[in-house]
């Protein structure tokens, strides 16, 4: 997270590229990252207005956004230090059973569909579990990696890693690719999301409840895109071309999509820092000169 707070504080001291140093390439390397995750910042008066539909952020609008997304990112870090704080963690979600198709009303009054499922886990005549329809289960799909409920009956946050998963991951972990240039060289970044289980978990933990309360934890966000025939249709903020999408369409989705902050993490703001991701690919291509001789209208 210092990578954000670095940018964060570049931008609140109204510092020049010129004026960088040897921060520059760090600097330089989340920004551009944070353009393609969370929305384009204006930082000259001369900078296109956007391309077709895109929508930019002004500077303050990215200060005070960055402040919302390192907010959400040490929640988790200090509810995971705190002893008292627990999750239970699930490797099969066929516990819940006999599904209802229910309807009612969220917190804004808006119609809401979701399934309600017996909890088998236990006799209590209270022990459903509510899930949106929205929501991709384990037993709805091989496809599915991971999802996570608040069980209001136990006051947990709860997290199923799917079968499929946990055998497509095995014993690999983040390390098991070197944060190096030419380990990564030619490397996706949605290849190493689904090589190892971190992105995922981290992804889920941005929904919990238990850490983020309701107003502030993650959804999956849609966004509308034209198919080839003309027709408009909702497509869901996963992976990097998607996680792009949102923050190109609707800057102000992104910081409450879960999977912007999976894959801003496992990029260069975070881990992988060996390389610059702002195109979801490891280039190999020196981009520390991008903004050299740049100056910034603060």
């Amino acid at each position: 997270m210092s990578r954000i707070l670095e940018l964060r504080k570049t931008l609140e001291a109204k510092e020049q590229p010129a004026n960088w140093g040897t921060k520059s390439a760090s600097v330089t390397a989340t920004l551009m990252s944070w353009n393609s995750f969370f929305g384009t910042i204006i930082l000259t008066e001369d900078a296109p207005a956007g391309v077709g539909d895109q929508l930019l952020i002004t500077i303050a609008e990215a200060i005070s956004d960055m402040k919302y997304v390192r907010g959400r990112l040490s929640a988790i870090v200090s509810a995971m230090n705190k002893s008292s704080w627990k999750i239970k963690v699930n490797c099969q979600d066929t516990f819940l059973t006999d599904p209802e198709e229910k309807e009612g009303k969220d917190e804004a009054g808006n119609t809401i569909k979701y399934r309600v499922f017996k909890d088998s886990r236990t006799t209590d005549s209270a022990g459903t579990v509510k899930v949106s329809t929205a929501s991709s289960m384990c037993q709805d799909s091989t496809k599915v990696s991971a999802w996570t409920f608040y069980n209001d009956v136990t006051a947990m946050q709860e997290m199923t890693l799917c079968p499929s998963a946990l055998s497509r991951w095995g014993e690999t972990t983040l390390t098991s690719t070197a944060n190096s240039q030419s380990a990564l060289k030619a490397k996706k970044l949605n290849a190493l999301k689904r090589k190892a289980g971190a992105e995922i978990i981290l992804h889920e933990l941005t929904h919990s409840k238990a850490i983020h309360g309701q107003d502030k934890k993650t959804r999956d966000e849609t966004f509308p895109v034209t198919d080839e025939d003309g027709n408009e249709k909702e497509v869901q903020a996963y992976g990097f071309d998607n996680v792009r999408g949102l923050a190109f369409f609707d800057p102000a989705a992104a910081i409450t999509n879960a999977d912007s902050y999976g894959l801003f993490a496992l990029d260069e703001a975070m881990y992988y820092d060996a390389c610059v991701w702002d195109e979801g690919v490891c280039t190999g291509v020196d981009k520390s000169g991008t903004f050299t001789g740049a100056h910034f209208d603060y």
